[in-house]
C-alpha cells in the first residue's frame, strides 16, 4: 500500500499521539488548528480516514461517533459510563480468543475489541469532592 506522508497527515497523527485518550475528528481539528489555522476540516477528515485505513491509528464509533485513537494495535478499551471519555486498557490483547472462536464457529475472525465500561479517575475524583 503507498504512503505518502504530508504535512497535515503528520500533524493530525502528532495530535491523536500527544494525548491519553481517545478524540472525535472535531476535538483533533481544533488542536490542529491551533498549531496551523490554514488546514481545513475536511483535509482532518481525509487524512484520520486514510490512517486508519493503513492501520497507522484505530477508530471506535459508539453511538454514531467516531474517536480516533492514536494506537493502531490490536488492544482493548476503558469507556467512562459519566464523562464518554475512551482510554487504552491495561490490558494484554489475548489473540487466543480469535483462535477459539474459529474453531467454535467454523468463521474467519479479522480481530476482537473489548471494552470495559468504568468510571474514569477525573469523574471518580470529582465525585468525591461533591
Amino acid at each position: 500500500m503507498i504512503y505518502r506522508h504530508t504535512k497535515q497527515r503528520q500533524e493530525v497523527l502528532d495530535v491523536i499521539r500527544g494525548v491519553n485518550h481517545h478524540m472525535t475528528a472535531d476535538e483533533v481539528y481544533q488542536e490542529v488548528i491551533k498549531k496551523n489555522p490554514n488546514v481545513g476540516i475536511a483535509t482532518v477528515y481525509r487524512n484520520l480516514n486514510r490512517l486508519v485505513e493503513l492501520e497507522v491509528i484505530s477508530r471506535i464509533v459508539d453511538k454514531d461517533i467516531s474517536y480516533f485513537d492514536g494506537n493502531g494495535e490490536p488492544h482493548h478499551h476503558l469507556r467512562c459510563v459519566r464523562c464518554g471519555k475512551y482510554q487504552d486498557a491495561p490490558l494484554e490483547y489475548n489473540s487466543k480468543l480469535d483462535k477459539q472462536m474459529v474453531e467454535a464457529n467454523d468463521i474467519e475472525i479479522l480481530g476482537h475489541s473489548i471494552t470495559f465500561d468504568c468510571i474514569c479517575k477525573e469523574c471518580s475524583q470529582h465525585h468525591e469532592k461533591n
